[in-house]
């Protein structure tokens, strides 16, 4: 099964408060944007590697775009 069962496509850039975790530069799970400092996300996804290794991207709707910002 590939996507969400139920679920339809998003266009680029449609769900703004929406980020990006990744673990060792892989991507890992997504997350929703609560505020400044606070993404909500699903408690098994800090369970892939040591806190250092965690980075955040969003604002972007490419993750390959030598422009991204990433956040620890």
């Amino acid at each position: 099964v590939f996507g969400i069962i139920g679920g339809y496509y998003a266009e680029p850039g449609m769900f703004g408060y929406s980020a990006s975790l990744w673990m060792y530069y892989q991507p890992i799970c997504g997350g929703g944007i609560i505020d400044k400092y606070h993404i909500l996300t699903a408690a098994h996804c800090l369970e892939f590697g040591p806190m250092s290794m965690l980075r955040v991207v969003v604002g972007t709707v490419s993750f390959y775009n030598e422009n991204i910002r990433l956040w620890q």
